[in-house]
């Protein structure tokens, strides 16, 4: 926040590219996915500097067309490189703290599973998460990434918990919903009312927000209570 297409847009004009936030975002969208497609490996590597390089993979592709030169999209990369490893540039989901209290309050322990490059755990360190989760599991960190199993079998041994007890929440069908149902874990896909579900999968609800998931929550544990 603000959205991508905007900062994309801002940062271009420093370079004389003028482009709408619209069309930033759509040519974003499609480069990261052919990158991100044709990568070996994890997808943002190990390091911070095979982070960098997927990043600088994805912007050659992006502006392509515009005239900037090799050295011109490294700076301009390693810029916005840097500014996304900030709070600045990020919301945290309003929802996620009455989750978290909640969780605790009900002994549910919490890990944080993501596909995300080594800047990941001091972005949530200056946002104050690091410390609300039991675990931080990072693909960068652990050479595994979503929807291998081996990642939610990897952050569950770090939260002793088993499978058949164990929810996965994400926004992506691929990596969050089909990588959990393959593990064994039942899923929960926060996705907004008007995109399709890609295909009915049982073990599979679907929510729009965090905040919701919080409500049921709260409302399943005073039923039980």
């Amino acid at each position: 926040d603000p959205p991508l297409g905007e900062v994309y847009a801002r940062a271009a004009a420093r370079y004389g590219v003028q482009v709408t936030p619209a069309w930033a975002e759509k040519a974003w969208e499609r480069a990261w996915e052919q990158t991100k497609g044709q990568q070996e490996g994890l997808i943002y590597g190990t390091t911070y500097e095979e982070g960098l390089d997927f990043w600088l993979k994805v912007n050659h592709r992006v502006f392509q067309d515009h005239g900037l030169s090799p050295e011109e999209i490294h700076a301009f990369v390693s810029d916005l490189y840097l500014g996304y490893a900030r709070a600045k540039l990020w919301r945290v989901d309003p929802g996620l703290d009455k989750l978290l209290d909640l969780c605790a309050e009900l002994g549910v322990p919490v890990a944080l599973v993501s596909n995300w490059d080594v800047r990941l755990r001091g972005l949530l360190d200056e946002l104050g998460l690091l410390d609300r989760f039991q675990e931080v599991i990072i693909s960068a960190e652990v050479g595994l990434e979503k929807p291998d199993p081996a990642i939610f079998e990897h952050a569950l041994q770090r939260l002793g918990g088993s499978r058949e007890r164990a929810v996965h929440v994400g926004d992506t069908w691929n990596d969050d919903v089909l990588g959990a149902r393959q593990f064994g874990m039942k899923a929960i896909w926060l996705a907004p009312p008007l995109r399709a579900v890609p295909e009915a999968l049982p073990g599979v609800a679907r929510l729009e927000s965090l905040g919701i998931l919080a409500q049921h929550l709260s409302h399943s544990s005073c039923a039980a209570g």
